[in-house]
Parts: C-alpha cells; structure tokens; sequence
C-alpha cells in the first residue's frame, strides 16, 4: 500500500523553511495551490505522526516550565513551527528517487458534458467551451505573472529552476487547453446538432 503523499508534501515544504500546521496551510494554499492542496485536516495528524517518527522536530525548543510570561508570549501549539531533520530528509530523498506514479483518471465534468452535448444543443455547447476556455486564459495570465513575481524576487534561489519547471507544466497545459477549445468551437460549428 502506498504511503499518504501528503506527508512528503510536508518535508518538502519544511526543507523550504520551518513552519507551522498553519504556514504549511497557506504555503499549499498560495505556493502550489496549481498542481497540489492540502486541508488542515490531513496537516496536522500528518505533522503529528511525522514528529513521533522523528522526521520533523519543533523548530524552537520550550523550556521544561516556562516562567508565566513564556507561556503568554509562546506561540499557540497550532503555530508552532516545526522543521524537517535528517531522517526526514532521508525519508524525503527516499520517496523523490522513486518514479511517481501515474495519475489516477479524472473526473472531467466539462468532457462529460460534451459527450451528451447534443441533448443540450448547440448554444449550450459553446457556452461550457467558451467558460472552460476563459478559465485557462485566467490561469495563463496567473502563472505568467507568477512566473515574473518569482524571476524578480527569487532568480537565486537553489530551488528556483524546479519551481519554473512546475509552472511551466501548469502554462502549457493551460496553453494546449485554450487551443483545445478554439478546436471545440470550429467541431461544434460544423457538427449536426439541433
């Protein structure tokens, strides 16, 4: 059985910086949001078995009994940052040098709709083509300035080129996507429908 991926996504995300169940939140919710999501409900069980494995270690060690204003300043134990150790990052490298597996099928609401269309008609048919096809135009114009936002504030980063390549796979989906719809229209315009 495979093991839960998301408790790699959280190694990977702590050899970035330490953080806390809630940096880890917004860093899948505003970092990799394109192409992998993580609630809080897998976070945190996750991030708590991780540390009894010894593969992540709170980031700041607290005092065996804090004086009271310690425990008033210390951070609430949601936002307490963790990091990744050495056996975490062994573990990391682990699951890295495997090949990935494939992608489980999808469930495309848009082709199943296209696949009954005719019931539909024509002008229904279009209208699901031009929303889908307006969806991937936003999606190139977020990656793009994405992409420039990271080339500006980011171009040193040893981990810079790995982000682009993820990007790119999002661009040129997006991109293949866009031109799949001007396709759909053309079939649609010449297809028999009432």
């Amino acid at each position: 059985m495979t093991k839960n991926r998301t408790r790699y996504a959280i190694l990977g995300a702590l050899t970035v910086k330490p953080m806390s169940g809630y940096d880890l939140k917004r860093f899948f919710d505003q970092g990799v949001s394109f192409f992998w999501a993580e609630s809080y409900g897998q976070i945190y069980p996750i991030l708590k078995q991780l540390k009894l494995e010894g593969l992540v270690a709170e980031a700041t060690a607290r005092p065996e009994e804090p004086s009271e204003r310690a425990r008033a300043s210390a951070p609430h134990p949601r936002r307490l940052p963790y990091c990744i150790t050495d056996a975490g990052r062994a573990a990391l490298t682990q699951w890295l040098s495997a090949p990935a597996e494939p992608q489980a099928r999808r469930r495309l609401e848009i082709l199943l709709k296209l696949f009954f269309a005719r019931q539909g008609g024509r002008d229904v048919a279009m209208r699901l083509v031009a929303d889908f096809r307006a969806h991937h135009a936003a999606l190139i114009a977020t990656y793009d300035a994405t992409e420039a936002r990271l080339r500006a504030e980011h171009p040193d980063h040893p981990d810079f080129p790995f982000w682009l390549l993820t990007l790119s796979y999002g661009q040129r989906v997006s991109r293949s996507l866009v031109e799949w719809c001007d396709e759909a229209v053309a079939t649609l315009a010449a297809a028999p429908m009432p």
